[in-house]
């Protein structure tokens, strides 16, 4: 059975091309998703319009947000997942360009589980993305997919 995939929230081309780059070097075993605004973020995991076909985009095990987005901000996003029970315990880790106190208070507040600073270096991604599958993935547990 295929691992439930690593959903990306983000809409730049250049983050999405480096996060892709990253999953590749580390070779790990989970299919990678990307949605491209906040809408689509939930659209997704509510399986709703586009991405109501579950075979081809599967729930995932852990979403990736970004704060800055188009139609609908991270920060609603994340408020929105967590207001929904039935799958409200899965792992949202931001990676955002802010480093502001504040957002990094509001995300932890609204329940995400980990917020990183989107490093600059490309390498130091790959670096960063080693050691989140190592601790999701390798060592620590994740909420079975729910059947939504």
């Amino acid at each position: 059975m295929t691992p439930a995939p690593i959903l990306l929230v983000e809409d730049d081309e250049n983050d999405i091309f480096f996060f892709t780059r990253a999953v590749q070097l580390t070779a790990t075993d989970r299919p990678l998703q990307v949605v491209k605004d906040g809408m689509q973020a939930m659209e997704y995991l509510g399986g709703k319009g586009n991405f109501a076909d579950r075979q081809k985009y599967p729930f995932p095990g852990v979403v990736i947000l970004d704060l800055n987005l188009p139609r609908k901000p991270g920060l609603e996003v994340l408020k929105w997942i967590r207001q929904h029970t039935e799958w409200s315990g899965i792992p949202v880790v931001v990676l955002t360009s802010s480093s502001s106190d504040l957002d990094v208070t509001v995300a932890y507040r609204l329940g995400a589980n980990s917020y990183f600073v989107k490093p600059t270096d490309p390498d130091a991604l790959t670096d960063l993305l080693r050691v989140f599958q190592e601790y999701w993935f390798k060592w620590g547990r994740v909420l079975p997919v729910p059947s939504v």
